[in-house]
């Protein structure tokens, strides 16, 4: 496991700290966890003070419920500098599809208004979120969410069928949405000169279907958006990709050439090459995987790394590690990208 937690080193230029940490500090009902932040419940400081001793510049978090106003975000940013971590002035979330009702049938059990009947699994709407801690503005015009995408605009999609045709119906994927949680394109304005482009998503688990393997086939669509996406966007539009794949390209179940494909796209770099594991799934009988990714695009040069687990598991601390990089602007030339043309369609 790797644990450094030196200082953001110095390399001829002012490196970028950003971290990837999923929290799973998701609640039962809307508003519980706003409340329990307030109130300092145990996992929500075990998770501040990990995020603390980390001293990113920008922080994804994932596993964290959604309110209009992000009041939950900016409640948990003021735990984190309580335990000696960074002052966050700027904040961003935006509804995810985990709980947002269909009215349909999504998952073919035959009822209606589950859990897994919403566009992403979820008890109520904004579950599980996604959300961006950062000490640099956004760029809010530049920003993409493409969280509405439906899976069938997707040419290349691999939907799930049976025996009788698209599953569970033809009719739910006139709304199903690709994403579980979102796929988000966050524009981070560093200076006059600098943009950090962060490529955000939170894919469902391979898990938890049937034959037809509509999770798997979607968790595997879900991470193959990002190579489609870097190979129709201009080299300079390029993100870092950061977010939980729910996917390891060596282990457990899923289409583990999806996340693979990514891992080996020529306009991205992994500076975790050994895939380390990222999450302990031990009291699951999954053991340790690696699922939590950041992927830099090929402006951005990894100076430093790291992974940081909790000093001490309990139930309180989430079971996944932070996963954090150390970017500086890439000084080397970019190699061409093959212009965009029918070819590439």
């Amino acid at each position: 496991m790797i644990a450094l937690l030196a200082p953001a080193a110095q390399a001829g230029a002012n490196p970028i700290r950003i971290a990837l940490f999923h929290t799973e500090l998701e609640r039962k009902a809307p508003g519980l966890l706003f409340r329990d932040i307030g109130k300092g419940s145990a996992d929500i400081l075990a998770a501040a003070r990990r995020v603390a001793k980390v001293q990113a510049e920008v922080v994804v978090l994932l596993g964290i419920d959604f309110d209009a106003h992000n009041l939950a975000l900016l409640r948990f940013s003021e735990r984190i500098s309580q335990f000696g971590g960074p002052d966050y002035p700027h904040v961003f979330s935006t509804r995810p599809n985990t709980g947002m009702p269909s009215g349909m049938d999504l998952d073919g059990d035959g009822r209606t208004g589950t859990p897994r009947d919403a566009q992403g699994y979820g008890r109520f709407s904004g579950q599980g979120g996604m959300g961006i801690l950062s000490r640099f503005p956004f760029a809010d015009a530049e920003i993409e969410d493409h969280s509405a995408t439906l899976w069938t605009d997707l040419e290349w999609a691999d939907l799930p069928r049976d025996a009788n045709g698209l599953f569970p119906s033809e009719e739910i994927y006139k709304l199903q949405r690709l994403s579980t949680t979102g796929h988000w394109v966050i524009p981070v304005l560093i200076d006059a000169e600098t943009t950090l482009r962060l490529g955000v998503f939170h894919a469902t688990p391979p898990a938890f279907d049937g034959p037809e393997d509509r999770n798997g086939k979607r968790n595997a669509d879900e991470i193959r958006f990002w190579s489609h996406y870097l190979d129709h966007t201009p080299q300079q539009n390029d993100p870092v990709i950061i977010g939980d794949a729910n996917l390891d390209a060596e282990r457990g179940k899923g289409i583990l050439s999806a996340i693979r494909g990514l891992l080996s796209h020529p306009d991205l770099s992994d500076p975790f090459p050994k895939n380390p594991p990222t999450v302990d799934w031990t009291e699951i009988g999954l053991g340790q995987m690696r699922t939590d990714y950041i992927l830099p695009s090929l402006h951005w040069q990894t100076i430093n790394q790291g992974i940081l687990w909790p000093e001490d598991a309990t139930e309180n601390e989430s079971r996944h590690a932070v996963v954090w990089v150390d970017l500086i602007p890439n000084p080397a030339p970019m190699p061409a990208k093959l212009e965009l043309s029918a070819a590439n369609e």
